[in-house]
């Protein structure tokens, strides 16, 4: 798999360090976004396209035929073409279902800790109530609390759901049985489900469990996007394979360092998505403590914990693992040499 330095391309994951963190030299492990080439197969498409002249564009029949095969072949979910839009992104399909499955005064329920643009969505939606509803944490390992998670659906009459599978950031790939509970709970006081299963196909291969899959999207997007998913999704599957075997690769890495020689640091088992949940409190108290820790002692950017949501993350961030085994080794030794 090969690595792309893409300092100075107007990426945000490197380019954009100083409007996030307030400084440009620091090892950028942050944001979900990969340093891996694209597929040969979707540069080749992509080419094609913008040698012709550009205009408006008429998705093909074969774009959406596609995207059913892949769920019905890839995750036993059936999609009819015709049920299929698309729109520019997750969070901005998010937001409008917010706005378009709510009304004002409304609630709606998130799972924390989670990604941060939920809470965004809702709150920049207006008139809308967020209500927080916290995962159990055993050690490593996360888990709904149905019965907290049915409490919090009564106490504030929720009408809306935002289900993330795979779990980002704590990497819970939800089982079949969680899922059933949580949907049969949702369906028995009448609340909306909207999943965002961005990572569905980023799943440790040593998991060995079925994906639960289901799709909502809504408006047009430009003719690159459709382009680029249907060749992705018609010859990526090898790329997929190696990009699995370079993170999960790097997550045993991580894992084995801390493990061997900073036992203290924790990190949460990494069942799906490319970003590893690292829990620093046996070390770090503070928000402000782990901001000093991870861009003043060790000079990385890292996804601070308190963004998150949820109670008592101010001392945890997390790690992209979608980049090179080198930047994942410097990371490791920038950290474990500031903790000892």
């Amino acid at each position: 798999m090969k690595y792309i330095n893409r300092k100075n391309t107007c990426c945000s994951k490197w380019d954009g360090l100083r409007q996030q963190f307030g400084e440009d030299d620091l090892l950028s492990m942050w944001v979900a976004d990969m340093d891996f080439a694209c597929p040969d197969c979707v540069v080749q498409a992509l080419e094609e396209y913008v040698r012709q002249p550009l205009g408006y564009f008429e998705p093909p029949a074969s774009y959406f035929e596609t995207v059913a095969r892949w769920e019905k072949e890839q995750h036993g979910y059936a999609v009819e073409p015709e049920w299929i839009c698309v729109t520019p992104g997750v969070v901005p399909a998010i937001h409008w279902a917010v706005r378009v499955f709510t009304r004002p005064g409304d609630s709606v329920m998130i799972s924390t800790p989670v990604y941060y643009p939920f809470m965004n969505a809702v709150n920049h939606c207006g008139e809308r109530k967020l209500v927080k509803s916290e995962l159990k944490r055993t050690d490593n390992y996360y888990e709904i609390d149905f019965e907290r998670f049915e409490q919090d659906i009564r106490e504030h009459n929720v009408k809306l759901y935002i289900l993330c599978n795979p779990h980002n950031p704590v990497g819970r790939v939800w089982t079949e049985e969680e899922l059933r509970s949580l949907l049969d709970i949702c369906k028995r006081h009448r609340v909306m489900v909207i999943s965002d299963e961005i990572h569905q196909d980023i799943i440790n291969p040593g998991l060995g469990r079925k994906k639960v899959t289901a799709d909502m999207s809504l408006d047009h997007v430009n003719g690159l996007g459709y382009l680029a998913t249907e060749a992705a999704l018609k010859g990526g599957r090898a790329w997929l394979e190696d990009v699995l075997a370079v993170i999960y690769g790097n997550y045993d890495y991580v894992k084995r360092r801390f493990a061997e020689e900073c036992p203290q640091v924790k990190t949460a088992n990494l069942e799906g998505t490319y970003l590893l949940w690292i829990d620093f409190s046996a070390l770090i108290s503070t928000q402000e403590e782990i901001t000093d820790f991870l861009q003043k002692k060790c000079r990385i950017a890292m996804d601070y914990g308190a963004w998150f949501g949820g109670q008592g993350y101010d001392a945890f961030a997390r790690m992209n693992l979608a980049t090179s085994r080198e930047n994942v080794e410097e990371a490791c030794n920038r950290l474990i040499r500031a903790l000892k």
